[in-house]
């Protein structure tokens, strides 16, 4: 049959005679049912189609028939006025799309091990295709069908090879849920893709196959730290459904669904999805074809990882899929501070700073070098300055704070309430009256005073420490070698938590009687905040900014920093996450680091959604009650990120 056209009326008229099929943005299937023939027409609207250089790839693509007989290659070449308008190709026989095999797995209505042939039969033909040097490029699971256990292909202009000198390119085009994100530019609007690649190829595949056999996306769900992560965006932040992310939006992802999976399968997914490398998974794919095995009872396929089918344990499948998610997560490696003998540790004070059973604090220094300061039964905490002064804070005996409450020793302490009201506070367990010292390096005395341990907000930091007099004066101590300067930097009735930096300047959240939030640095009024509570505020000594974290009436948390020019700015919206430790976060390098169950959480906002950053780390030994820190050591030039548990610190080298 002729395909070429003299004129745009012949042309059309050979159109209207065809069966439309599938409608795109940059070309239409059109099917010629009396010759047995799909016809691909290309979109005259795509300001991107050279037609000179499409006919030239078409031409070379139809010598490749022989090599590939069950592809939909160029046949005959289309055109109008001289102009490639579209090729000819065979019309592939009735068979399955991939696409249906993703509804059939989700509702377990598949056989698996059907499904997994398929998938090895895909990645052989992938790993054929790159041994001829082409590339795939827009690789979806609408790109293939299934018969009779062959992998039919149904697009082939697409592709990207090299002949002669000559370089065809892959065209860059695709659905964004399949694009490898390494070969996406997320700054420029819409689609963009920088080039496709052999390595982008093996991303697709397993996007593909893990759909083909799972029946969802990897990056399916919503991620509530940053709701607006779609899946390209997820992917891009290595963030699926395989990870233990507390996604949201998956209650019918159970453990059945991927029960069958073995270590090696689930390893190969992680490293592609999570891991961010590329490689094709053909031999996990065939590894796992021959380790199914089958639960009599539910008649589930599972893994011969499990001695005891997990999809049994109906109770426990949330469970079952939580440890299963944890299982071949890269763990951050992690050593214990090991200067101090386990057996010599009474107490942790922080990452620096122990008991020991000999009455002492003892602080490591920056150096290695050691510190120690003597201590009694009843010290509490212990602060040790770089100027080498020494804070305490020990507890009253009960006695003697009842005693002293009596006769009035201790009205700084409780200030001008009624005398039942301070026999009320001094009576009460969880704030107990303690005395709080400062002492030299010499071991002479510079200051004390009587404090309520949890009322008064004591804080530490460089040469500065506040403290909460009366419940409503905050008071900065200025503490030097030879003498402690105190004053009242702020007054305030108003509920409020607040944050130091080693200057002394200060961050103060208060909730007024109308129940708004006051952001306030340094006294002064920075921002107001309708029906938003605080519940961390951080600074960073690196942008030298504040971080306030704040909760809505919704129980969703909110972030703001307020830099240099103390311009509060809305950084994370809205965002949501199970047992976030956000009273032992730290804000260093414009990043909000919050400790969680097995692991630590790294949000760095972006100019733009793209461009902001949420790193989940798996590390063990971390719990929603872990303290955190990071500290840079000159003397070893490396960062460390130490984790703070109640009986042991745990270093790990961020450098």
């Amino acid at each position: 049959m002729n395909y070429t056209f003299a004129s745009k009326r012949d042309y059309i008229k050979f159109l209207s005679n065809l069966r439309e099929g599938v409608v795109g943005i940059q070309s239409t299937i059109y099917f010629d049912d009396q010759n047995n023939k799909a016809i691909k027409i290309f979109s005259l609207e795509d300001q991107n189609l050279d037609s000179r250089k499409k006919e030239a790839k078409l031409k070379e693509l139809m010598k490749l028939k022989d090599r590939f007989p069950t592809v939909a290659l160029p046949e005959a070449i289309i055109t109008c006025q001289g102009k490639c308008v579209g090729y000819v190709m065979p019309k592939l026989p009735d068979a399955v799309s991939l696409r249906d095999f993703q509804f059939k797995a989700k509702k377990q209505q598949t056989d698996l091990k059907e499904s997994l042939k398929i998938a090895c039969e895909l990645a052989r033909f992938i790993e054929k295709l790159h041994n001829e040097g082409i590339i795939f490029g827009d690789f979806h699971s609408d790109q293939f069908m299934t018969r009779d256990g062959k992998i039919y292909v149904c697009d082939t202009d697409t592709w990207g090879f090299a002949n002669k000198g000559e370089y065809y390119e892959a065209d860059r085009a695709g659905r964004p849920e399949y694009i490898d994100p390494k070969v996406r530019d997320f700054s420029k609007p819409d689609i963009y893709i920088t080039g496709y690649t052999k390595q982008s190829d093996y991303f697709s595949l397993a996007v593909v196959v893990f759909e083909m056999l799972v029946g969802y996306n990897p990056y399916d769900g919503s991620y509530p730290l940053v709701k607006g992560y779609n899946r390209p965006l997820r992917a891009m932040n290595h963030i699926s459904i395989l990870g233990n992310h507390d996604l949201k939006s998956l209650d019918s992802f159970q453990m059945k669904h991927v029960a069958w999976m073995s270590e090696g399968l689930q390893s190969d997914f992680l490293q592609i999805f999570e891991g961010n490398k590329r490689f094709n998974i053909l031999p996990s794919l065939e590894n796992q074809e021959k380790d199914l095995k089958k639960c009599r009872k539910h008649q589930y396929y599972n893994s011969s990882r499990y001695s005891k089918c997990p999809c049994c344990r109906a109770s426990q499948d949330s469970d079952a899929l939580r440890e299963f998610r944890n299982c071949n997560v890269d763990n951050i490696s992690y050593t214990r501070n090991s200067v101090f003998d386990q057996k010599q540790v009474r107490k942790v004070v922080n990452f620096s700073t122990i008991f020991d059973y000999d009455t002492n604090a003892v602080h490591l220094k920056e150096n290695g070098s050691l510190v120690k300061a003597s201590i009694t039964p009843r010290t509490d905490e212990v602060y040790f300055t770089e100027r080498g002064l020494v804070v305490k804070v020990s507890r009253i005996s009960k006695v003697k704070q009842f005693f002293n409450t009596l006769f009035g020793k201790f009205n700084t302490l409780y200030g001008n309430c009624p005398f039942s009201e301070k026999m009320k506070r001094c009576r009460n367990p969880k704030d107990p009256a303690c005395e709080l010292e400062i002492y030299n390096s010499n071991g002479k005395k510079l200051f004390s005073t009587l404090i309520l341990k949890l009322t008064s907000k004591m804080m530490v930091v460089g040469d500065h420490l506040f403290y909460l007099k009366d419940r409503k004066d905050l008071v900065d101590v200025y503490m030097t070698e030879n003498a402690c300067h105190e004053k009242v930097v702020a007054t305030i009735s108003d509920p409020f938590i607040y944050e130091i930096n080693e200057l002394g300047e200060y961050c103060m959240c208060s909730i007024n009687n109308a129940g708004h939030l006051n952001i306030i640095v340094n006294g002064k009024p920075i921002r107001q905040l309708i029906k938003e509570f605080p519940k961390a505020i951080k600074y960073d000594h690196v942008s030298k900014s504040w971080c306030i974290v704040t909760i809505t009436e919704t129980k969703a948390y909110k972030a703001y920093v307020v830099g240099k020019n103390n311009k509060a700015k809305q950084k994370f919206d809205s965002f949501s996450f199970g047992g976030l430790n956000l009273r032992n976060s730290i804000f260093n390098n414009s990043m909000l680091i919050i400790p969680a169950e097995k692991r630590i959480l790294f949000l760095k906002n972006g100019p733009t959604l793209a461009k902001s950053t949420v790193t989940e780390k798996h590390i063990e030994i971390v719990n929603p009650n872990s303290k955190i820190a990071i500290r840079y050591n000159s003397y070893e030039r490396r960062t460390y990120l130490y984790v703070q548990n109640s009986d042991q610190v745990y270093k790990i080298n961020l450098s």
